[in-house]
């Protein structure tokens, strides 16, 4: 009895007719919305929409079908703007993420490289390595003759080059040796494409270490090649190896250092790899 005089109460002051319009308006904006986005309501608003509209005469339902169409097309902007600008920092940081690791691959090649060139030049104990040409060079000279080369003005430079290969060396392994094994008995660590003219072998003899240009008849020595390499080598030295951490984790985590003690960390380990 009591809620029978309340509705007459707020029907007579036109306050339910309103508050009726504004939760039909409502529904019908949030299923719009909704489909919109592939989310199906109709099993709930179909039946309430329609038994609204039975109520209503086609001027009220006009008005609040232009409400609805208005707002309804607001809010699908705006979500799918929303959208948009997630998606877009998504793509973004997508990318920067393949950015950082194909950065951090490089640089972690780049320092296995390193680290293998230092052993090769500095070394106590015989190693040789393959070098290939540079893929990102301007030289033009890759798989030429050594004189085919020098007849063209070409100068067989360390900055062509880059380590593809790096192995312990004993007196019984000859060039011969080095070619017919990386042509024919390829090791599965090595990436390179088969040994051929115009690649550089460098040898540690322990007592001298010389560098040879595979020429399409023999090998050519080459005088300058091992000073040049050992220069780009001193050159990119402070760049490719972070400073050595003395420290314990304990000790860095106090410090608030643990990256430094990690790369540290990594660097041994890497050092002792090469060595292995």
């Amino acid at each position: 009895m009591e809620n029978n005089l309340k509705d007459q109460h707020y029907k007579n002051m036109g306050i339910k007719p309103q508050m009726e319009t504004l939760t039909f308006e409502a529904e019908s904006i949030a299923y719009i919305v909704c489909n919109h986005f592939g989310l199906d309501t109709s099993e709930y608003s179909f039946t309430y929409i329609a038994s609204w509209c039975e109520s209503r005469d086609m001027k009220a339902l006009k008005a609040s079908m232009d409400t609805i169409r208005k707002t309804s097309a607001e809010i699908i902007g705006n979500i799918e703007e929303q959208m948009h600008e997630l998606e877009r920092e998504n793509t973004m940081q997508y990318e920067e993420k393949e950015a950082s690791a194909t950065r951090q691959e490089k640089l972690e090649q780049d320092s296995a490289e390193m680290i293998d060139e230092t052993l090769l030049f500095h070394g106590e104990s015989g190693r040789f390595a393959i070098y290939q040409m540079d893929t990102g060079g301007e030289h033009t000279y890759q798989f030429m003759g050594f004189e085919s080369a020098k007849k063209l003005g070409y100068t067989i430079e360390g900055k062509d080059y880059r380590m593809v290969y790096a192995a312990p060396w004993t007196p019984t392994i000859t060039l011969e040796d080095i070619f017919e094994r990386f042509n024919i008995n390829r090791p599965n660590d090595f990436h390179g494409h088969s040994l051929s003219v115009s690649d550089v072998i460098v040898i540690n003899r322990t007592a001298e270490t010389k560098a040879y240009y595979v020429d399409s008849f023999g090998f050519e020595e080459l005088p300058d090649f091992v000073q040049q390499r050992m220069e780009m080598l001193e050159n990119n030295h402070t760049r490719a190896y972070p400073p050595v951490y003395k420290g314990t984790l304990a000790q860095a985590m106090e410090e608030r250092d643990v990256d430094a003690y990690l790369d540290s960390r990594k660097l041994n380990i890497d050092c002792k790899k090469a060595i292995e």
